[in-house]
């Protein structure tokens, strides 16, 4: 007689080996020269997206419950699984890239498995589960991580007493996607209430939080990390 337990475990394993199975089909049908092959691919590899990112960074009701053991076991081996993905995909992108479409925006780029490739890669990458997926891996200078913690303490308080609708996730989202400088004037003007002597206060806490936060345009560090990664080389 199988054990409920023993049914969950199994139930498991095979839904991660599907998980794997899938991964590597689209992996391999991406690299397809049909285009019409490839997009059907990535309308497919969009269930694989939501089942990752759900494992990823799962939703827990009330906000701040702690996860059981089981569930933090599910998610470790879901960012795992995320990573590996990611990793596969910019493998491809290194095979397939050229150097006359390092420049291009990918909505430009003539269709090619290479244009497949980033589509699906930005996919995977462009929203906060990814962005908290790297914050949970990558090595993070303590310098760095303490200064990060005292930033979001003051934007949450600073947030509070604006009784602003906007989150510390919310201004981690727009300093990661930044594309322009006027992205920064979208944050200061969470708490611009134009008082002169304020606004000069706002401005110094916004600027570390650029400095000190994730860039997607640095490969998910911040400009003070990639600042001591320049002074360490030299």
């Amino acid at each position: 007689m199988l054990h409920l337990s023993s049914f969950l475990s199994l139930t498991k394993l095979k839904t991660t080996r599907i998980k794997d199975t899938l991964k590597n089909f689209v992996i391999k049908v991406i690299q397809h020269k049909n285009g019409h092959i490839r997009e059907a691919i990535r309308h497919t590899a969009e269930w694989l997206f939501i089942s990752l990112t759900s494992r990823a960074e799962p939703f827990v009701f009330p906000e701040g419950k702690e996860l059981t053991d089981a569930q933090k076991a599910e998610q470790a081996n879901g960012r795992a699984q995320y990573v590996g993905y990611v990793q596969d995909i910019e493998a491809l992108i290194d095979t397939y890239g050229t150097d006359d479409e390092k420049g291009e925006y990918i909505h430009e780029m003539k269709p090619s498995v290479h244009k497949s490739l980033q589509q699906l890669w930005g996919r995977l990458t462009d929203n906060r589960a990814y962005q908290k997926l790297l914050e949970a891996t990558l090595p993070i200078p303590y310098e760095i991580f303490i200064k990060r913690k005292e930033i979001e303490h003051e934007l949450l308080e600073l947030l509070k007493e604006h009784r602003s609708d906007s989150s510390v996730d919310d201004i981690k989202d727009i300093i990661y996607h930044e594309e322009e400088s006027g992205d920064m004037m979208k944050i200061i003007s969470l708490f611009d209430r134009g008082s002169a002597g304020e606004l000069s206060d706002v401005l110094e806490l916004v600027s570390d939080a650029w400095n000190y936060f994730p860039h997607k345009t640095l490969n998910g560090i911040s400009p003070q990390e990639k600042l001591l990664e320049y002074e360490h080389a030299h």
